[in-house]
């Protein structure tokens, strides 16, 4: 009989470490309203891609996307225009650790985390940077590279 307490004990703490790990894992509240995420991380995609033609000029970089909000489940998301570059910038720069050479400097001043290696699939390789204010700047590669900056915003009307 005592066996059972313990177990019900251990499910219960386990339930509520798995539920508070949960919590720390989420995204952040949106912090700030589309044109002040427009003004912030536009200049993030334009000195990121400045940086990037500066040491790859074989690379051209063109606007895939205008910016814009859209709708991201119940909330709103402000997604600044995506980049595309061609040829593959990865090979351009011989790999990953090129590119973070060039970037994390750029990232770094502008309050986002060093890129680190993702794991994409289809073949396409990719980096990612964070923000404290739940930006996620994704750079993925296949014969063409995409950068994507996204944000989650205050507004209501998306």
């Amino acid at each position: 009989m005592i066996r059972l307490p313990r177990l019900t004990a251990a499910l219960v703490l386990t339930g509520a470490l798995v539920a508070l790990s949960g919590c720390a894992a989420s995204a952040p509240s949106p912090s700030m309203d589309s044109a002040t995420a427009a003004e912030r991380y536009e200049s993030v995609m334009d000195d990121v891609v400045a940086a990037l033609e500066q040491k790859y000029p074989d690379v051209a970089w063109s606007d895939d996307d205008e910016s814009r909000v859209v709708a991201d489940g119940d909330r709103c998301t402000f997604v600044v225009g995506t980049q595309r570059g061609e040829p593959s910038l990865r090979e351009a720069a011989g790999g990953w650790d090129a590119v973070a050479d060039v970037i994390n400097p750029v990232l770094t001043n502008h309050d986002l985390d060093s890129v680190s290696e993702q794991k994409l699939e289809g073949g396409w390789t990719g980096v990612a940077s964070r923000d404290d204010s739940g930006a996620t700047l994704d750079i993925s590669d296949k014969s063409y590279t995409l950068i994507e900056l996204s944000v989650p915003v205050t507004d209501t009307d998306c």
